[in-house]
């Protein structure tokens, strides 16, 4: 994947942290050495800034791969696992910025004076997916995997945004209020006549394609508190999978489709990481410590 000329900065290498916090973290290792054939689990770590983890199973050692005193946030990977995309503010505003993990280099992607970011990697590696501000209000946009051929596929009214790709790169759903409230949306991968796919009074947001491309889990407060809910794309039928009184957020398919990641405070009102079942049986807690960690993801 070819570099921007705009910006290129040199981050340092990543670096493992101490023995006490991946003691407090080895939890992981135990849900990651099941049947699913994992090995780096990510996600963000929020405490006085939002930076980006990683822990190799393989061998006990937790990784930041963002080190910054900045905000960075919503990470995705390419399908080669080469390259992370994420959300961050470290040059003023939010933008879409790409770590190479091969050359250790961090670099601005879309570098614009509006706000972009909440990106998603297609399946294929063909192109990212995001949200971007830069006509007025957030769309959802598509570029090519090397930053060129930006096209806006949901122009209007109200507000688009964390999109997620179907498992074949063809369409993408996300989350629109163009209607009032926030519901599910699919658009083509070149754009056109969107579908709504969710239509309720509470707001239905953070989308993720089963890897099957039979099924979308999204978040809703339709019971009053943010549930994992899933949508099942032939019989339109939605079901609720969390049916807990605490919050829980981001769902994150395995590869293989055999459970979803997700976040809960149902312990104490402290956000750890959890995975279930894709029918809500089986929830497991993968974190036991004090930090905030929010959207999971097993990295390719």
């Amino acid at each position: 994947m070819a570099q921007p000329a705009n910006l290129i900065l040199k981050e340092g290498a990543m670096k493992p942290v101490s023995r006490f916090v991946l003691a407090i973290l080895a939890i992981l290792i135990l849900s990651a050495c099941g049947s699913t054939p994992t090995r780096y689990l990510t996600f963000t770590v929020r405490a006085q800034n939002s930076e980006i983890w990683m822990l190799d199973t393989s061998n006990d050692k937790l990784l930041n791969l963002s080190n910054k005193s900045s905000d960075d946030i919503w990470q995705t990977w390419s399908p080669d696992g080469r390259y992370l995309a994420f959300t961050s503010d470290r040059s003023g505003n939010l933008d879409i910025w790409i770590l190479d993990t091969k050359k250790e280099v961090v670099f601005n992607y879309t570098n614009n004076p509006e706000d972009e970011g909440w990106p998603t990697w297609s399946p294929d590696g063909k192109y990212l997916a995001y949200a971007s501000n830069r006509e007025g209000t957030y769309d959802i946009w598509r570029m090519n995997s090397d930053g060129t051929n930006r096209i806006n596929l949901t122009p209007g009214d109200g507000d688009d945004g964390l999109p997620a790709w179907s498992p074949d790169s063809q369409r993408i759903v996300f989350s629109s209020n163009r209607n009032g409230n926030y519901d599910l949306y699919i658009v083509s991968v070149n754009g056109g006549e969107l579908e709504q796919i969710t239509s309720d009074e509470a707001d239905d947001i953070m989308p993720a394609w089963s890897p099957d491309g039979k099924k979308i889990a999204f978040v809703s407060k339709r019971d009053g508190n943010s549930e994992i809910y899933l949508y099942d794309i032939a019989s339109k039928g939605v079901t609720n999978l969390t049916k807990n009184p605490y919050n829980d957020e981001t769902p994150a398919w395995y590869p293989d489709g055999s459970r979803i990641l997700f976040v809960s405070e149902r312990f104490d009102n402290q956000w750890d990481v959890y995975s279930m079942k894709p029918d809500g049986s089986e929830v497991r807690r993968l974190t036991h410590d004090e930090l905030q960690e929010f959207h999971p993801m097993w990295r390719p």
